[in-house]
């Protein structure tokens, strides 16, 4: 988030391929469904980078709200039909809606204090806003207005993730607790304790909605680890080490592997036993961003 770059990762090999230049303060990054295009969010420059992975080349630059990258976690996303790309912008307390067909901003929505993360239901219709000093907002995609505030505030809440059979929304925040809120009633269900964690930075699900995965920091121990939640019992079921500063997660289409942004090189997880199977050198620091994609060739 303090550099100007991408850097693109083979998962075969686990080997840099490709390093792309964007706008200053990369950090955070989504693909349309086809993986067709990548859409690069630069805090620092209050932009989105829309990069073609075909021949890893910026395509089009967006210009989007104020962003705060020292405040921000997941925060964009793209409706899984594909239309909008949706960013927080944290100091405005709005989220933008880019209409992909041409790379517009096509709304900028107010939403509640201090929004920091974003994700969008499976069905494209509803949008779940993470704000940091008030609840979540849920915004309708159909009109893009909020018609609905959840949860609590107090927790602090800075990221979340919808299940892929969109039943169920987790968020995490500055303490150890998870929240969960089901999505038919709009309702928090679930308040999940995190043991020996200060805090989740990532959450990632897995394709059957069965786990969830939440990197922690621990800084009085000086090192992260992975917890892994059962969506059906709604509780930890495993933990395990990870390096001293873990923040972004991304999950393998197969849910096979979990990869995790540390802050010089990737953490590889293997979910079969949920162990530390690989650590790849990025060439960077203070990576903040990490998402795994089949580039079509």
């Amino acid at each position: 988030e303090t550099g100007s770059s991408v850097t693109v990762v083979s998962t075969s090999e686990n080997t840099v391929i490709r390093v792309v230049s964007t706008g200053n303060g990369p950090q955070n990054v989504v693909f349309s469904p086809d993986s067709a295009m990548a859409y690069v969010y630069n805090v620092r420059a209050g932009s989105v980078s829309v990069v073609r992975t075909s021949d890893l080349t910026v395509v089009d630059t967006i210009a989007v709200g104020n962003g705060n990258p020292f405040a921000t976690f997941n925060n964009l996303a793209i409706s899984p039909d594909g239309e909008f790309v949706y960013v927080t912008n944290t100091n405005d307390d709005t989220i933008s809606v880019i209409e992909t067909a041409g790379n517009t901003v096509r709304a900028t929505v107010p939403v509640g204090s201090y929004p920091v993360a974003v994700a969008v239901t499976p069905d494209s219709q509803y949008v779940y806003v993470v704000n940091t000093e008030s609840p979540v907002s849920v915004i309708q995609t159909s009109d893009h207005t909020v018609v609905k505030h959840v949860g609590k505030a107090s927790l602090a809440q800075q990221s979340l993730a919808i299940t892929p059979d969109g039943q169920f929304v987790y968020t995490i925040g500055n303490t150890q607790f998870v929240q969960v809120i089901n999505t038919a009633t709009i309702t928090v269900v679930a308040t999940i304790e995190m043991n020996q964690a200060n805090f989740g930075t990532d959450i990632v699900i897995a394709p059957d909605s069965n786990y969830v995965y939440i990197p922690s920091a621990q800084t009085s121990l000086g090192n992260g680890a992975l917890n892994v939640i059962e969506t059906a019992s709604q509780s930890v079921i495993a933990r395990g080490p990870l390096g001293g500063t873990p923040k972004y997660a991304a999950i393998s289409p197969d849910g096979a592997m979990v990869y995790i942004a540390n802050f010089n090189t990737l953490d590889v997880v293997e979910t079969i036993d949920n162990s530390l199977v690989d650590k790849v050198n990025t060439g960077g620091s203070n990576a903040s961003g990490v998402a795994v994609v089949k580039i079509p060739y």
